[in-house]
């Protein structure tokens, strides 16, 4: 009889510790996995947090010159648009993104908060694992990513 408490016990704690390996496999994957970059906005914010920068909005418009490329360069699909980032003291901030081809080889351009022409993360448009993102999201509220 105690040979299988022993037994129990040890597949017991055997799945304790798959269980918790498994737990944090997945913290270490939303840690280090790439950010979940799906729109312009996503582009921009990050760029800006990687430039310490807090902000309260950004804002994509379009002028009848950025449509007009749009639809006569069909082929390459350009994509430009003027950008406003306002930021927590209510100034606002100018700039551009610019893309070579619709949405990838994508530029940003904000001098006016003292930033260099950056090259931004391409468009992620693939499949998403929910679980991911919702992870990532727990994991910045305690500040860890």
């Amino acid at each position: 009889m105690d040979e299988a408490r022993q037994f129990v016990w040890r597949g017991a704690l055997l799945l304790i510790g798959l269980a918790t390996a498994c737990v944090l496999l997945a913290v270490v994957a939303a840690l280090v996995s790439p950010p979940h970059i799906a729109s312009h906005y996503d582009q921009i914010a990050y760029v800006l947090k990687q430039h310490d920068i807090a902000y309260e909005e950004i804002k994509l418009t379009q002028t009848r010159q950025d449509t007009q490329d749009y639809t006569a360069y069909a082929a390459y699909s350009v994509y430009g648009a003027d950008v406003s980032v306002r930021l927590p003291s209510g100034r606002q901030a100018p700039g551009r993104i610019e893309c070579r081809v619709k949405d990838s080889r994508c530029s940003l351009y904000l001098a006016a908060l003292g930033l260099p022409p950056e090259t931004l993360l391409e468009l992620d448009t693939g499949a998403q694992w929910f679980w991911l993102d919702w992870l990532r999201q727990v994991l910045s509220k305690f500040g860890l990513t």
